[in-house]
């Protein structure tokens, strides 16, 4: 008669038992436990007194001097125990990924399948029949095309928009280093302890940026090399005749210079380059840099050829013929 609110209240493990509210809250009590703990693990790992701490406690702590900094062999310490002061970049997509998502992915893998279809069934009757139809062909070669031109075309909205908004990460302040400032910081320059080195505009800059900037401008010269080699590989064509009277008729030559700039550019941008032989992508404009150079060492062989043409024996035949 009054025996049902006495088991309740005096019986807590059978309504544990049978209550799912109780089965509810349990669990939710447990993952809320479980995530308190993992925070307090977090907590632990840091430990958040230096503000406690006087100034000779904090100098002792860190192995500092207040007055002078850390020393190179101590910074290096920690640069090599901590890595440098930087923010990771987000892992990124590679190119060829994106377009491959482009050309196989979604309705296009359908289209694959039909065009791959169609030339299968090409294929059995080109076995079975002298003169197969060549539908399923045209069929095959159409979705093909399709899919390859709507799978570019995507990747290239894709990119476009993408770098629309790299652009807006490129809105950095101007920064660089003037001529003037470079001579006399080789050591700063190469101490990988050093990550606020101020450029001609007091921008600072880490260990790893200024030898991205090095090894670039080691990739620029290169390619200068390169453009400079063009006017010499040609003036060397001939030793008295001007190049226009000559032509340009030479298929290898013609081949070599084309060579050697195609191993430039794919030096300079494919992928690995970086770690492999520090080489670094350039900007077009960076190619015309040497252009002058090369314009003008064509331009004086044409004009000491045309010497020779018009005074033969002279003093210009004696100490420049060759």
């Amino acid at each position: 008669m009054g025996m049902g609110p006495v088991d309740i209240q005096t019986s807590p493990k059978v309504g544990r038992e049978y209550s799912p509210a109780a089965t509810t809250s349990e669990n939710g009590g447990g993952k809320k436990k479980q995530k308190e703990k993992e925070l307090d693990e977090l907590k632990k790992e840091v430990n958040l007194d230096d503000h406690r701490l006087s100034l000779d406690e904090l100098s002792r702590k860190y192995q500092v001097d207040l007055s002078r900094g850390l020393t190179n062999t101590r910074a290096a310490e920690i640069l090599a125990q901590d890595g440098p002061n930087a923010l990771t970049p987000p892992p990124t997509t590679p190119e060829w990924v994106k377009f491959c998502r482009q050309l196989f992915g979604g309705f296009s893998i359908l289209l694959w399948i039909g065009a791959i279809l169609c030339f299968l069934a090409y294929s059995i009757q080109a076995v079975m029949e002298d003169e197969p139809a060549n539908d399923n062909l045209y069929l095959g070669v159409v979705l093909a095309a399709v899919v390859i031109v709507t799978g570019c075309f995507s990747y290239y909205q894709e990119a476009k928009s993408s770098k629309i908004m790299d652009s807006f990460k490129n809105m950095v302040p101007q920064n660089g280093f003037l001529p003037s400032t470079l001579l006399g910081i080789r050591l700063d320059w190469d101490d990988r302890s050093k990550n606020d080195l101020e450029d001609s505009y007091g921008q600072e800059w880490t260990y790893e940026q200024r030898k991205v900037v090095e090894f670039t401008c080691h990739t620029a010269f290169f390619a200068s090399i390169v453009v400079v080699q063009w006017a010499d590989l040609i003036i060397c064509k001939t030793r008295r005749n001007s190049v226009f009277q000559q032509g340009m008729k030479n298929k290898i030559l013609i081949f070599g210079l084309l060579e050697e700039t195609a191993l430039a550019a794919f030096l300079s941008y494919c992928p690995g380059m970086g770690v492999a032989l520090r080489m670094y992508p350039l900007k077009v404009t960076w190619w015309f840099c040497a252009f002058p150079y090369s314009l003008l060492i064509f331009v004086y062989d044409e004009v000491r050829k045309l010497i020779l043409r018009r005074y033969p024996g002279g003093w210009v035949e004696k100490e420049t013929y060759y």
